[in-house]
């Protein structure tokens, strides 16, 4: 005689499987918006240094440099 939860399983497991994708699917989604500016779809500094991070994991020898340019034509005009 089979138990309710052998007749259950069998229905459970693939809408378990399902809802684990869709969470993995939304999750990876929410991460990428982050690394990426949603107006002009640069990689925004999250994604610059998970690229930097990543290059140099690959390529023992590479140096990478990440400049913040934020506010230089402001300096730019004082320094003139």
């Amino acid at each position: 005689m089979t138990t309710q939860m052998e007749l259950l399983l069998p229905l459970l497991a693939p809408l378990l499987a399902g809802g684990w994708a869709l969470h993995a699917h939304r999750l990876y989604q929410r991460l990428h918006r982050v690394r990426r500016d949603p107006l002009t779809g640069l990689l925004t500094r999250e994604g610059w240094s998970r690229a930097a991070d990543r290059i140099i994991r690959r390529h023992h020898g590479a140096t990478v440099l990440l400049a913040d340019l934020r506010g230089i034509p402001q300096r730019l005009r004082l320094a003139a």
